[in-house]
């Protein structure tokens, strides 16, 4: 299928039903829908507004770790192990 014939799909669906984001937000904020279905529709509706984020390695000028890094890894750590006591 040519890009505008799937452009004229999409519009007549649009057209139709709506647009998809409105149909996702209203599944997400009905309180009749079972809460499984509203968490997944309020998901899917939030990465819409909020960009994936991925872990990025910080690491000093020379390639090592940052020092603030290692003492927050340190108190970290300290915290789960008091919490085993």
């Amino acid at each position: 299928m040519a890009r505008r014939d799937t452009q004229a799909a999409y519009d007549k669906i649009i057209s139709t039903f709506g647009d998809p984001l409105n149909v996702i937000a209203m599944i997400a904020f009905d309180p009749t829908k079972e809460d499984d279905i509203r968490l997944n529709a309020a998901k899917e509706l939030a990465s819409y507004g909020n960009a994936k984020v991925k872990a990025v390695e910080i690491s000093g000028v020379d390639g090592t770790e940052l020092a603030k890094r290692d003492t927050l890894k340190a108190k970290i750590l300290e915290r789960l192990e008091n919490l085993g006591k």
